[in-house]
């Protein structure tokens, strides 16, 4: 059985833009074996696996040097989608965060208007060098 390896590029993009989702787990159990190696399928199982597992510099660093970037922006959005699940697991774990670390794992530079723009939307506040995400006071009403 022979399919279009372009068609589950495009498939397992949209599936890692849905993280945290289990979109992309049901969609390898779908593709036959033999396209999980193919040398233009790999590379994003790969990507999608270090974003399952947290992986975030790391995530950043082999999609940049990935010869195949080309296929993971076949689907407009593709880094906004990414950055809206780590700003999601970001969120979920941690209270506050220097702001250094916050830029490197969305990939952003520190002063951009960017990272100011999401530090914003999200109701952040900036203490120094941290970012607080959330104050004590939030977390001890919600217990």
């Amino acid at each position: 059985q022979e399919c279009k390896v372009e068609y589950l590029q495009k498939v397992l993009v949209k599936a890692i833009m849905a993280l945290p989702e289990t979109h992309f787990l049901l969609c390898m159990y779908q593709i036959p074996e033999k396209y999980h190696k193919h040398e233009d399928i790999a590379p994003i199982c790969d990507l999608a696996q270090l974003l399952e597992f947290a992986k975030f510099r790391q995530f950043w660093a082999d999609y940049k040097a990935n010869k195949h970037a080309y296929s993971l922006n076949i689907v407009v959005g593709f880094v906004r989608e990414v950055r809206r699940f780590i700003l999601s697991v970001v969120t979920i774990t941690y209270n506050c965060i220097n702001k250094s670390d916050l830029a490197e794992l969305v990939d952003m530079e520190v002063d951009s208007a960017e990272l100011a723009a999401v530090i914003k939307d999200h109701g952040w506040s900036e203490d120094g060098p941290r970012v607080v995400l959330r104050r004590l006071a939030d977390i001890s009403n919600k217990s």
